[in-house]
């Protein structure tokens, strides 16, 4: 009976019930930045998504018998992004000064590049308008790296969602009508951009193992029924880079002899050789296999393609460039590689921001985790400008989200890669 009741002596009180109303209150309270910041993830991330998505078949729909395009997806999917992390920022700029603006090891070269481009509208063709719109764009590009240091890795799942899509076009397509290289039904005959679009979508989805790799499965199926040639090149690149850090596991081997028994079986079938023609020719130099025509009329392989619109660019450098194009390409004979069509585009500050942007790149690169993210991006950027140019939101906010992300690493099939408080929010 004593043993009785010193228990209950010791039995702890009831809660108070204005303390646990308080509580939940608070806890309340605490979800509510978390819904919201859903809200706002679901609203720049489809715009980001969406933006580079150029598909006649929308714009053939949209277009009335007058010829007039009623709805342009891109142009809709930038009013979702540059709105959306404007008022993002009006709204929630406690939350940014919380989070802060970073290092200024960053920061300052992001506002070269970012002065650059808004120096560039002085030799945009045009109105007004037009000489002022790189300003807002160089802004805007810095709102979102400010957007993305908040928002967290969060804002690129609608792009991962939109990757899966797009494999699944090019997997239907060259089912359907099986033949040389292609975007697939999203991105059609721009096999180039469907590269950089669906590898980052994958890279993006850091510390989300199991999806990841079965994402990055998918990709690598659609982009070898591509044929890209930059896919093989950017795959490669990854892939040597996963035997350094000795990035392997049992499932990874079962999926590479998935891929094997798949590749074995299109070159087996006599639509290998076409699909990768491109590849084919780049690494040969057989003029047979090539793409282009030289401005001499001579066939040219790609390689050979892209070092002369190079060195023709090179040669004429205007003190403020072209212009900053981030679509409109007929205009100019674009320069494949990213550090130099931002010297092609922005002039002589060009040059200062070329340096800035593989700067950041290489910072990131060292000392944020996303290592296969960065990796993938200077890869990319070696034979193609789309970095700087259709997919130019993404990388500030790349920059923004990797430098403030906690997971404790981006390996996919080795180790854990548990996320230790990261940024996320849904």
């Amino acid at each position: 009976m004593d043993d009785l009741s010193a228990d209950r002596g010791n039995a702890p009180e009831p809660p108070d019930q204005e303390q646990v109303h308080g509580q939940e209150q608070t806890q309340a309270a605490g979800d509510g930045p978390r819904k919201a910041s859903r809200w706002w993830i679901a609203l720049i991330g489809s715009g980001l998504a969406l933006s580079p998505i150029h598909n006649s078949v929308i714009t053939d729909w949209t277009t009335n018998e007058k010829g007039e395009t009623l709805f342009f997806l891109p142009a809709f999917a930038y009013l979702l992004l540059l709105m959306g992390s404007w008022m993002f920022l009006l709204w929630n700029w406690e939350r940014v000064k919380e989070v802060g603006w970073g290092s200024r090891m960053i920061t300052v070269p992001l506002l070269v590049i970012c002065a650059a481009i808004a120096l560039s509208g002085i030799a945009v063709e045009g109105g007004i308008g037009d000489k002022i719109a790189p300003l807002g764009m160089g802004a805007a590009l810095f709102s979102l790296y400010l957007t993305a240091r908040v928002l967290g890795r969060d804002l690129f799942l609608p792009l991962a969602v939109g990757a899966a899509v797009a494999s699944g076009g090019i997997l239907v397509y060259q089912l359907l009508y099986f033949g040389g290289p292609t975007g697939g039904f999203i991105f059609e005959d721009n096999y180039d951009i469907a590269t950089g679009y669906i590898l980052l979508g994958a890279a993006l989805l850091v510390g989300r193992k199991s999806w990841q790799q079965g994402l990055a499965f998918l990709a690598l199926i659609a982009l070898f029924l591509s044929g890209s040639a930059e896919a093989v090149f950017a795959v490669g690149v990854v892939g040597l880079a996963m035997l350094v850090r000795r990035d392997w596991s049992r499932r990874a081997v079962v999926l590479l002899a998935v891929f094997a028994v798949v590749a074995v079986a299109v070159f087996a079938s006599g639509y290998g050789s076409g699909l990768h023609s491109l590849t084919a020719g780049g690494l040969t130099g057989d003029t047979e296999q090539a793409s282009r025509t030289g401005s001499d009329g001579e066939e040219l392989t790609l390689a050979e393609d892209r070092w002369e619109l190079i060195t023709n660019a090179m040669a004429d450098i205007k003190p403020l460039g072209e212009g900053y194009i981030v679509t409109e390409f007929q205009k100019v004979d674009m320069v494949h590689n990213v550090p130099l069509v931002i010297v092609q585009q922005l002039g002589w500050p060009g040059v200062l921001a070329a340096a800035a942007w593989l700067w950041v790149s290489l910072w990131c690169l060292v000392r944020s985790r996303w290592k296969y993210v960065w990796i993938l991006v200077l890869a990319l950027s070696v034979w193609d400008h789309y970095v700087f140019t259709q997919l130019a939101p993404l990388w500030p906010m790349i920059v923004g989200a990797c430098l403030v992300d906690t997971v404790d690493s981006d390996l996919i099939f080795r180790g854990r890669g548990l996320d230790k408080g990261s940024t996320l929010v849904v």
